[in-house]
């Protein structure tokens, strides 16, 4: 430090990620890399009281804002003992659609990764992958939280493309610019070429896909943890990938990065993962067993249905969510009323939103109006529109009289074309022509189709009519005219035509 320097404060969370390094060799995760330390900030340096070095003065912003108390007892018990909740977070609302808000889903699918295919750029995990966009899927159509309101986050680059390329046909990926390095770095595909699953049919096997995507077509976040730092989501869905026999658990065997992905929730958590796997590293052992004091870990995530909230739904696979709660409910039929026609709802029960664009399939009894004709659209969901019924022997302003004319048009005649032939005489040319009565011979896109008869100098007549040949308005020669007659001038020189 300068010796003019008088005040000197520095600002941070060395309990949060540490910086990066590019060789792991010289870093604290690494046993060679204890002795170098690189990746220990100045500010944990000077924080953290070390033998032979006095300890700086630190202050401690103990107040957060930011989750619900369910979620900042996993942080608080295990790194920041005096963490206090303000009163707002104690107002948080609960996750709608799901019995509890914070959750481990424990499963025992192996992980893909290194070991098993060589050509594996990282570890990723097919079951969790079908699972979370199962369960982003349900969140979605409760019609409370917006896809940007949600976050997908993982450990691996692998995972994420996974999840990325599982989740594009639904949602509207939105990757860190980071994020998007890393794939690209490691030869992940980050092009937007359609995923494989995107034309699978929906998961209820109904006809609703069309709806659902127009729903659920919306930003959502998916990002790895490292990248997520300083960032918050209302729910946040974890996808832990690593699952194996030999309690492998990589990049989430660090505190910092296990308090980065416990602290970024507002109102709900959800973590997917092998119990097993994780149990062994101390703080995820700790964290394992404030949840289990909750009852909120177990092979099966119950859901709740917004209006039969007595229903219960436990799902254990991703299949199941379309099979038990196939339009975010339950089972039961809708027992409300469709707001625009007022026939009762014939779908699944399904969220509030779900309802509000659900299409009646009942035939429409509607009547147009003011002609009071019956609706001819097959299903009371679409729209009426006009109405199209055709009628004969309607007297037009002009006198005549037109069969098969729609019904809307009656309500203006003056819009309704006459097609009835009639004669009538073109005002500059003087020529009488035969037209649809509807046609105005005196406007300026009118051509008169009078055959015309100039004759070139070549002794051949014009071969056009007169509207084409001549402009109406001046009687002057039109742009085709002029040609004709230059390019019969050039062959008269060119000796080309007889005399």
């Amino acid at each position: 430090m300068l010796p003019s320097v008088e005040h000197f404060i520095q600002i941070g969370d060395h309990q949060q990620l540490r910086p990066q390094i590019n060789n792991f060799s010289l870093s604290l995760e690494s046993q060679q890399g204890k002795a170098y330390q690189l990746d220990r900030s100045q500010f944990e340096r000077l924080s953290v009281r070390q033998p032979g070095r006095p300890q700086f003065p630190v202050a401690q912003l103990n107040v957060q804002r930011r989750m619900r108390p369910d979620i900042s007892t996993l942080i608080r018990e295990t790194i920041y003992p005096r963490l206090l909740d303000h009163e707002i977070t104690k107002t948080l609302p609960d996750v709608i659609g799901m019995r509890q808000n914070v959750f481990w889903l424990d499963h025992s699918h192996e992980e893909e990764g290194k070991q098993a295919d060589v050509h594996q750029k990282s570890h990723s995990n097919a079951w969790e992958v079908d699972m979370t966009h199962a369960l982003v899927r349900h969140i979605v159509r409760q019609g409370v939280y917006k896809s940007s309101e949600i976050a997908v986050l993982t450990p691996y680059t692998g995972q994420l493309q996974k999840l990325r390329a599982k989740m594009r046909s639904d949602f509207e990926i939105v990757l860190s610019e980071r994020d998007q390095e890393t794939l690209a770095k490691e030869g992940f595909d980050i092009g937007d070429s359609s995923s494989e699953d995107e034309h699978l049919p929906d998961s209820s096997g109904s006809s609703r896909r069309s709806l659902e995507k127009k729903k659920l077509s919306e930003l959502l976040r998916v990002a790895t943890v490292d990248n997520f730092q300083g960032e918050e989501a209302k729910i946040i869905i974890v996808s832990l990938v690593r699952s194996n026999n030999v309690q492998k658990v990589g990049f989430l065997k660090t505190t910092n990065r296990i308090n980065v992905l416990l602290s970024r929730a507002q109102h709900g958590m959800y973590l997917i993962g092998n119990r097993d796997t994780y149990s062994h590293v101390p703080m995820w052992a700790q964290v394992l067993a404030l949840l289990q004091a909750k009852d909120s870990v177990g092979k099966s995530l119950e859901l709740c249905c917004p209006r039969h909230t007595d229903t219960k739904i436990v799902v254990t696979e991703p299949d199941d969510f379309g099979r038990l709660s196939p339009e975010g409910g339950c089972q039961l039929a809708c027992d409300r009323r469709l707001s625009d026609c007022g026939h009762r709802c014939q779908a699944r029960c399904h969220s509030e939103g779900m309802h509000l664009v659900f299409a009646c399939p009942q035939p429409c009894q509607r009547l147009h109006s003011p002609c009071n004709h019956s609706c001819q659209k097959e299903t009371c969901g679409e729209d009426c529109g006009l109405c199209m019924i055709k009628l004969n022997n309607i007297q037009l302003p002009c006198g005549h009289t037109k069969d098969k004319v729609a019904c809307h048009l009656t309500q203006d005649l003056s819009k309704v074309r006459c097609t009835a032939l009639v004669q009538k005489q073109v005002p500059d040319c003087k020529h009488t022509v035969q037209v649809e009565c509807w046609r105005d011979v005196a406007s300026e896109s009118f051509q008169c189709p009078t055959p015309c008869k100039t004759i070139f100098a070549c002794g051949h007549p014009c071969s056009g009519s007169c509207g084409r040949c001549n402009k109406l308005d001046t009687g002057e020669f039109s742009l085709l005219r002029i040609v004709q007659d230059g390019v019969t001038q050039a062959l008269e020189v060119l000796d080309i035509l007889p005399n």
